[in-house]
């Protein structure tokens, strides 16, 4: 939660850094929603396409701005506040858990990836469509989080990828019914890539993209004799800081049973945790 990041003892700049992005993106989208609703109420509404993307315009007349600002255009509806809350509740859980940068990239590529889609279909002649609203990305924001967590209970104690595949079959099929075709493929097209980017993260195949040194090639004039003698004095330190590493991961991994239930865990975090109460239990038998 934001309360037990101490914003208290942040400044005024500095407090606006520790908010979550998901809660930034949803402060956005609500602010953006209220200027569209008075400039529709005043009459000058056409303000919004300027923003909708469509190929044409952003390719014939250099107005790239709009790969970023179709998102912003939404109708004041329930739906839309439904929307609101499901993306400050679960994208904070999931940025919570894969950190700010993941998140931000998850995000970035959920945001660019439909208009990069219509802009190909296009090409082929099968799409002629725009692009204005939030609600695919935060839907995938939804599926992120339940791709990390699947095994969390919601309502009457139903597994979340249950529920998950009830709104995305519920959803899939009312676009069926409407012949909705290009909207069902972007659907299924976000619901994706949500999953393949967290599965990806959560197994760290995209820490390259933060770990990257170009001139880590060019640092390899260390003998082997010094290698061997660092191995020798560090074994020490290399221990304790091991140690300190498994003690913070069953610290994390017992914070989130606080936050969301035991049925949140992974396999892998449920053998850390098995591990970590064995070790103890041999400690104890060992003292006595």
């Amino acid at each position: 939660m934001i309360a037990g990041r101490n914003s208290h003892h942040y400044g005024p700049l500095e407090w606006i850094g520790s908010l979550y992005i998901a809660t930034l993106l949803a402060i956005g989208y609500c602010a953006a929603m209220v200027i569209e609703a008075v400039l529709q109420a005043i009459r000058i509404g056409e303000i919004h396409y300027w923003f909708l993307f469509t190929p044409e315009a952003a390719f014939h007349y250099f107005h790239f701005w709009r790969f970023f600002t179709y998102p912003f255009l939404n109708e004041p509806s329930i739906w839309f506040l439904m929307e609101m809350g499901m993306l400050f509740f679960f994208g904070r859980e999931v940025e919570r858990s894969v950190g700010r940068r993941n998140f931000l990239f998850l995000y970035s590529v959920l945001l660019l990836l439909p208009p990069v889609a219509i802009t190909f279909l296009q090409l082929f002649g099968i799409a002629t469509a725009g692009l204005a609203g939030s609600w695919n990305i935060n839907f995938a924001v939804f599926i992120a989080f339940v791709a990390l967590y699947p095994r969390m209970e919601f309502f009457f104690g139903i597994a979340a990828k249950w529920v998950a595949i009830a709104l995305v079959g519920i959803h899939s099929l009312e676009l069926l019914e409407g012949r909705s075709w290009i909207s069902l493929v972007l659907f299924w097209l976000e619901c994706g890539a949500a999953i393949l980017l967290i599965r990806m993260i959560h197994t760290g195949r995209l820490a390259f993209l933060w770990n990257f040194k170009p001139w880590y090639f060019f640092r390899k004039n260390i003998s082997l004799g010094k290698q061997q003698n660092n191995r020798v004095f560090s074994t020490p330190s290399v221990r304790k800081k091991s140690d300190e590493a498994k003690h913070h991961s069953v610290d994390l991994i017992l914070e989130k049973i606080s936050r969301l239930g035991i049925g949140s865990l992974t396999h892998s975090e449920r053998e850390c945790l098995e591990k970590a109460r064995s070790t103890l239990l041999k400690k104890e038998k060992h003292l006595q």
